[in-house]
């Protein structure tokens, strides 16, 4: 049962507003701010940790972050942590929320242009591999029968050579290795190449891939959202370890590895 008393309609047009007002007022303000990268150029934007309301959305020219290209007009969510918004051309870029200052850093002063010379280096041996490739299919299977161990060790040398370059990424806790994983696969991906990249991941700490305690690997044939905390890929392959720390049991892990 509901009890009440009635009060004229000028009366409750005015409640109305005054609880609409208060309403409004308490709501948090979403606060734009508009940053300029220059070419070659890059913003860092650092977001406080438990803050969900941070977006970004690039206004004109190009933007990436760790690889991964940011659409016109399309507003991205950014997570715990910092990022580096890179641009190639120079662009325009709106931020939104709770964080600490940006920080804008010129070519010279970033680790892109190496990571970008790394690249380059990657293709050119990918596309040597590939070519190999397509020559030792022209020519045909050799036959193993009558050779020598030393025509079957240069074989297995050129097999290698075949296989395209391979990377070994080490480094301290939170120093940029996934990152980096990260922005070499992308950037294979959208260099249009006839192969597609392959992530393995060995930190059985904090894997990419799967749960702590493991380690696997997959075939990155999509980028990969800098967004999200981990890769999502179709078909990875996957072996339990046990351990959060290679310290531990090293042989067993070594074993794993191989």
């Amino acid at each position: 049962m509901f009890v009440g008393r009635t009060v004229g309609t000028k009366h409750l047009a005015s409640s109305w507003r005054v609880i609409v007002s208060s309403l409004t007022s308490s709501l948090p303000l979403r606060r734009w701010q508009t940053c300029t990268v220059l070419p070659h150029g890059q913003v860092d934007v650092d977001v406080n940790e438990g803050d969900d309301t941070i977006s970004c959305r690039l206004l004109c020219g190009d933007a990436e972050v760790q690889g991964y290209p940011l659409e016109y007009g399309h507003e991205y969510k950014l997570q715990n942590g910092g990022f580096g918004i890179h641009s190639q051309q120079g662009c325009k870029l709106e931020i939104s929320g709770n964080f600490k200052p940006c920080i804008m850093r010129e070519g010279r002063e970033l680790p892109m242009s190496r990571y970008l010379e790394l690249h380059r280096d990657l293709e050119a041996k990918r596309k040597i591999s590939i070519d190999k490739q397509l020559s030792q299919r022209s020519k045909g299977k050799e036959k193993e029968k009558g050779k020598s161990e030393i025509a079957i060790l240069r074989q297995f040398e050129t097999k290698l050579e075949e296989m395209g370059p391979r990377v070994l990424i080490v480094g301290h806790t939170d120093t940029g290795k996934s990152t980096l994983c990260k922005l070499l696969c992308n950037y294979a991906l959208r260099e249009d190449a006839q192969g597609t990249p392959v992530l393995i991941d060995l930190d059985n700490g904090q894997s990419m891939i799967s749960v702590p305690g493991t380690v696997g690997g997959a075939v990155i044939d999509q980028l990969i959202s800098p967004f999200q905390s981990r890769v999502n890929p179709k078909d990875p392959f996957i072996y339990f370890f046990g351990q959060s720390s290679p310290t531990h049991l090293p042989k067993p892990l070594t074993a794993t590895v191989d």
